[in-house]
Formats: structure tokens, C-alpha cells, sequence
């Protein structure tokens, strides 16, 4: 086996670039106490099971209070074991992630170490001191070691028994010590914080916090479990869009994003659906860039022996994630694994990365870093006392959070729909100006909450100005500062409107695709942060009214650039809807409305909104991967538009091998059964 670098976006050995194919071990009959009750051969036949699944990765726990039976004393015979792993490792070509201290592991399970005596594991200097000599233990030891792809941190930080006293600075803090005493020890070897949720939930461990010393993020996107964004059947567009978000949101903050936990349990689904949501999943990650599929988990809990043990006992959803079921016989969620991995092998990504995004759907500095006092423009001679008081943070903002991550999501996925690759660079960030077309969906408009710096609608009038296109909703909770909002957009702020259950847009003016007379309908939650704008018409033109006559969008032009402006939070409205992005609403021509003004030409482009584009590029080939995000077959065809170049050779690339397609000067053809993905290859 070659040490694993990163090379650009991928993980790379002996100079060639590679997807992670992979997935957690548990093992079915020994679970978390494994180290407890070794049991050598049966390890090597879950090894053998996942390498003829097509397995290149796993991940696993290293757990701490074998490791350390006491405070500074190692146990040798728990690294006789983990050389046992290596030594698989090599045997069965399967590359290695082992986390360090275990979070919540296997449900609501916690890990812990018997000599902790209730001390904060981010906070207590003895255990910071103790667990920056651990894993230091562990780099002098394993520092040469080929088969180990990357440190892991831990599972799921913060530790969820001090999950509601760990803030911003002690993640900062323990991040920040442990990787400089593993790398004191082990200056080659990656290093990765198993992160989960910690973007959509905004938590102390969000790679905007850590991202300075860690080397890749991970994401773990688990919709099953996040109602307040993900509030449909499992296989529908919003919960097979969760990773490829996810993904978006985090890698906005300019780290490679490895998706290292997914999945869902034949407890609560069908094998078969389990089987084509991994499928959509994964290729919706791919096409995003990630760097590859980490399923949770190998195998199911053995129903004997495990089920009535801690914590399977009192978690049944846990019990059956497994891409094996008990006996190590493959479920269709693991042959997707086996089959994507085919297609992975086929791939040549040197010089590959992921497309340049064509829209930014900008993140608040404050939502990424917190208060910052280096953007309040205090005199440096001069101390003030000033403290905000409508700091958020990761205690007290899950409302404001859950209202920015609603419409976030709603706003990626019309994107997406509408042919538009998005992205999610930060707010001060001068990556968005390189962007076509800049989104601003309330609530980043409203008051309180997170919202976009007030300096911000001044700083972005000459970039509209010099040919760029903004677009922005609004709330009544919104406000935008004179004179800018006349500049910009050429409204000014009336009032409130009156609050309607359900509100209709209708458009009076052709727009870019949409015919006058089209009506778009959104559901209204009861509220201010539901309820529109009232504009005050300063030079724009309507475009479209509300049932009751008000401009509900308009438009406006400033120097060579453009500007749209709708007086409803639709993408929040459309986050609490339920089935609101399915196969049958129309909501994503607004969307394509907006990219057709703003002068967006994507390379690749297919008619049907189900069906996401995704792009992974470089000077000589492409690859076009396409995902179907519905139930029904589509089929069509992939238009080459852009600055797409002459096409030389067309490939789909198949779990059977490479297939030659007869490209003609516009396109190629595609056929996709419902919830499924492919890829295809093409020479320019």
C-alpha cells in the first residue's frame, strides 16, 4: 500500500487520484466491545466480506479506555490488536481511519474513559494535556504506517454529555492542540475531525472553527433525523439531496469534504428503498465533489447476542444499518456500494476537480465565525465598551438557525433544478464575486437572526453595477438601508403586508421562461417571518403581484448589471412545506427564470428539473454525472452548451465497464431509472 496524500480535491496514492469507497465498522456479534472479546477470525472475515463489496476505506474506533487504562499508562495489547488491523489492512487493500476518543458512537452511546471523574474533555487542562499526549502515542508509533489513510479526531464531537457547555473556543482550542501534538510526532499522515451535523446545526465543531488545522472536513448527512429540514419519505427530493447539500455548505468554507457517515436502517425502510437512496446519495455527493461514500454501517447487530445488550438494547433503529445483514450476506444497499465503486475505478481524475460554481448563496460572516469585533470599526488606540446583545450562538440560536437552513436548502435545491451549480461562500469571502449570479434568500434580508453584514448591500452595488446579477426575498422582518435598497434595487420599504395562509404570485410580465399569467402558490406559516414586504415602487418593474394586487417581484437595472427582488421568503416558506420540491410543483422556474436573466450558460444542461447536473472537470475530460431525483425513469438528453468544448468522445461509464456513446455536435443521450445515478465521460 502507498501513503495517501491530498492532491487537489482527492485522495491520491502512488500518483494516482482515488474516491473513498468505504464504510464503519461495527462488528455484528462482539459491537463496541470488540477490543473486549477479540475474536481474530471473525474480524478477518468482516474484512473479507467488505473487501468483496468493493471496500478501499473504513473507518473505526479505537477505543480510548483500552487503549489508556489508566491516565498515561498504554495497554499493549491493545495496539497487538490494531497492528492486527494494519496487517489487514494490507492484505485485503483496504485503507484505514481510526478515531481517537469516541463521541456518541452507536446511537446515544458514550465512550467514556473510567478515570474522568466528570472533568470536561474540551475543557480540563489534565485531560487536554492527556489527550494531546495520546494521540501523540499513537504518531510515534504509526508514523511510517501506508495502510492508515487519516487520523480521525473523534466521532462526533462535542461529546454529547458535555455537548451543552462546549463552545466555539474550546472546539477551536482542542482542535487546535491536538493536531500540533500529532503532528509533532506525525507530520505526514492526514488528519480529519469526524464531524456530524455541525453545519446544518451550526455546533462549535463547524469546519469554519477548525478548518485551519485540519486537512479535509467530514460530513455525516443523516436526514432521517433532522425533521426541522428534512420533513419527507425517504426517498423523495429533499432527503436525497441531503448529502450533496451538506457537502455545498461545508465545503464553503475552502476544505475538501469527505461525506464519512450515511445511510439508513432496514428497521425503518425497506432494503430495496435503503438500496436506491445510497445510490442517489452517493452520486449526488460525487457530482457535489465529494471525496467519497462512507457508509454507516458494515454489518447489522447480531439479533442473539446483540440486541439485548447496551445500547442496541434501548436504540432499535440502530440495529440494522448494516450494508451486510448479521451474516455478512450483502443487502442491496451494499451491492450499490459495490457497483459505485466499479464505476469509481474507471475514473481518471488527474487534473480533476469539481466544476466552478455558477450562483453563490452567500453564509453571514456571523453565522460562520461569531461575534467579531474586527468587523465593528472601533479606532485599534481606542476601547469601547460595547458588547452586542443579540449575539447568537450555538445554545441560543437554534430557531434562527433552523429558519437560515430551510431556506438554504430550499435555495440549493431550485438551484440544482434549475441547472445552476451552487455553492455557499462566505459572506466576507471575495470568492463570490467571481460568481454570475449571487443569491441572498431571506431570511440573510430579515432582522435579528443571522443576517448579511448592513455594509454589504453598499458593497455589492458595484459589483451589480459592473455586470453582475443579484438576487434577493424578503420578510416583513426584513430591512435594507437607505439609499442602498433604492440603488439596488430601485424599491424602497413601504410597510407590512397583511399576513395570508397561503399566498400566489402571479406574473403580469413575460421573465426569462416564465409566461405572464403563470401563478406560483406558497403555503404560509402564521408570522411576521412568513408574511411579505411591502415595496414602495422606486424605478423597478413588476414583474409579478400577490392576490392582492401588491409587487411581489421586481426587477432592476444599475450600470451593466441586474437585479430581481421578491417581497416573500419563498425558499423559507417552500422549507416548511412539505413536499413543496417534489416531481410535480413548479417552483424551480424561478429559479431557471433567474439564471436565464443573469446570463447563465452551464455547460451541460438536461430539460428535466428532476434530474441534477453535476460536473467534475479538468483541460481534457469531464465527467458529467447525472442523478435522477425522482421515483418515475427519465430520459432525454444532455445538451453541451457553454463554454463546453468540441466533444472528441463520449463514454458512459457502467458497474459492467465503459460503453461508447455516438455524441452528436449538441448532446448525448441518457436514460436513468427513478432514484438512481450515472456517470459519463467526455473527451474534449
Amino acid at each position: 500500500m502507498e501513503k495517501i496524500v491530498l492532491s487537489g480535491n482527492y485522495f491520491c496514492a502512488a500518483n494516482r487520484r482515488f474516491v473513498a469507497v468505504g464504510v464503519n465498522w461495527v462488528p455484528s456479534r462482539q459491537a463496541m466491545q470488540w477490543p473486549y472479546e477479540w475474536d481474530p477470525a471473525s474480524i478477518e472475515a468482516d474484512f473479507s466480506a467488505m473487501a468483496q463489496l468493493g471496500i478501499n476505506f473504513i473507518r473505526f474506533d479505537l477505543v480510548w479506555g483500552w487503549f489508556e487504562t489508566r491516565p498515561g499508562q498504554y495497554n499493549e495489547a491493545a495496539f497487538r490488536q490494531f497492528d492486527y488491523l494494519v496487517g489487514l489492512a494490507h492484505k485485503y487493500n483496504i485503507y484505514l481511519n481510526p478515531a481517537f476518543f469516541i463521541g456518541g458512537e452507536v446511537g446515544d452511546a458514550y465512550w467514556d474513559v473510567p478515570w474522568r471523574n466528570g472533568r470536561h474533555p474540551h475543557s480540563d487542562p489534565e485531560m487536554l494535556h492527556l489527550e494531546a499526549n495520546h494521540v501523540a502515542e499513537f504518531g510515534r508509533r504509526y508514523k511510517a504506517e501506508a495502510a492508515i489513510l487519516a487520523w480521525d479526531l473523534t466521532d462526533e464531537p462535542p461529546f454529547w454529555i458535555v455537548g451543552d457547555s462546549t463552545t466555539d473556543p474550546m472546539a477551536s482550542n482542542w482542535t487546535r492542540l491536538l493536531c500540533h501534538s500529532l503532528r509533532a510526532e506525525d507530520p505526514e499522515h492526514l488528519i480529519v475531525c469526524g464531524n456530524a451535523a455541525q453545519e446544518i446545526g451550526r455546533g462549535p465543531f463547524r469546519i469554519d472553527n477548525i478548518k485551519t488545522w485540519v486537512d479535509f472536513s467530514s460530513v455525516h448527512p443523516y436526514p432521517i433525523y433532522e425533521p426541522f429540514l428534512y420533513n419527507e419519505p425517504l426517498l423523495s427530493t429533499r432527503l436525497t439531496y441531503a448529502a450533496a447539500f451538506e457537502t455545498k455548505l461545508t465545503q464553503g468554507a475552502g476544505k475538501p469534504v469527505l461525506m464519512q457517515e450515511f445511510g439508513a436502517t432496514s428497521s425503518m425502510y425497506s432494503p430495496e428503498r435503503q438500496g436506491k437512496y445510497y445510490r442517489t446519495m452517493m452520486y449526488s455527493a460525487l457530482g457535489a465533489g465529494s471525496q467519497g461514500f462512507i457508509a454507516w454501517c458494515a454489518t447489522d447487530a447480531h439479533p442473539t447476542i446483540q440486541f439485548d445488550r447496551a445500547p442496541y438494547k434501548r436504540d432499535p433503529h440502530e440495529t440494522q444499518f448494516g450494508i451486510t445483514d448479521f451474516e455478512r450476506k450483502p443487502r442491496p444497499n451494499g451491492l450499490e456500494m459495490l457497483s459505485i465503486r466499479q464505476v469509481m475505478d474507471q475514473l481518471d481524475l488527474a487534473g480533476v476537480e469539481p466544476a466552478k460554481e455558477e450562483a453563490a448563496i452567500l453564509v453571514p460572516h456571523e453565522w460562520a465565525y461569531g461575534s467579531d469585533y474586527t468587523q465593528y470599526n472601533f479606532p485599534a488606540d481606542t476601547a469601547y465598551q460595547y458588547s452586542p446583545g443579540n449575539i447568537l450562538n450555538e445554545h441560543t440560536d437554534q430557531e434562527a438557525n433552523a429558519r437560515i437552513q430551510q431556506a438554504w436548502l430550499s435555495a440549493y435545491i431550485l438551484c440544482r433544478q434549475a441547472g445552476l451549480l451552487a455553492g455557499f461562500p462566505r459572506e466576507l469571502d471575495k470568492e463570490w464575486q467571481g460568481r454570475k449570479l449571487v443569491l441572498t434568500p431571506s431570511p440573510l434580508t430579515n432582522t435579528g437572526g443571522y443576517q448579511l453584514y448592513v455594509p454589504f448591500w453598499q458593497h455589492v452595488l458595484p459589483w451589480v453595477a459592473g455586470g453582475g446579477s443579484l438576487y434577493a426575498s424578503l420578510s416583513a422582518m426584513s430591512a435594507l438601508s437607505l439609499p442602498f435598497v433604492v440603488d439596488l434595487f430601485g424599491v424602497s420599504l413601504e410597510d407590512r403586508l397583511p399576513w395570508r395562509g397561503e399566498i400566489t404570485l402571479e406574473f403580469t410580465r413575460p421573465f426569462a421562461g416564465i409566461s405572464k399569467g403563470e401563478k406560483f402558490t406558497f403555503q404560509a406559516r402564521e408570522g411576521l417571518l412568513y408574511t411579505g414586504a411591502r415595496l414602495q415602487i422606486e424605478g423597478a418593474q413588476v414583474l409579478a403581484i400577490d392576490q392582492d394586487g401588491n409587487p411581489a417581484f421586481v426587477t432592476f437595472e444599475t450600470g451593466q448589471g441586474r437585479t430581481a427582488l421578491c417581497a416573500y421568503p419563498i425558499e423559507m416558506m417552500l422549507g416548511v412545506t412539505p413536499n413543496a420540491l417534489e416531481e410535480e410543483t413548479n417552483y424551480w422556474k424561478i429559479y431557471r427564470a433567474l439564471k436565464t436573466w443573469a446570463g447563465v450558460r452551464s455547460p451541460y444542461t438536461v430539460t428535466a428539473p428532476q434530474v441534477e447536473v453535476g460536473l467534475l472537470s479538468s483541460s481534457q475530460r469531464d465527467y458529467v454525472v447525472l442523478v435522477n431525483h425522482s421515483a418515475s425513469p427519465k430520459e432525454g438528453r444532455v445538451a453541451v452548451t457553454g463554454n463546453a468544448r468540441k466533444i472528441l468522445k463520449v463514454e458512459h461509464l457502467t458497474p459492467a465497464g465503459r460503453k461508447a456513446i455516438s455524441p452528436q455536435a449538441t448532446g448525448f443521450e441518457y436514460h436513468l431509472e427513478g432514484f438512481s445515478g450515472t456517470v459519463f465521460e467526455v473527451i474534449k
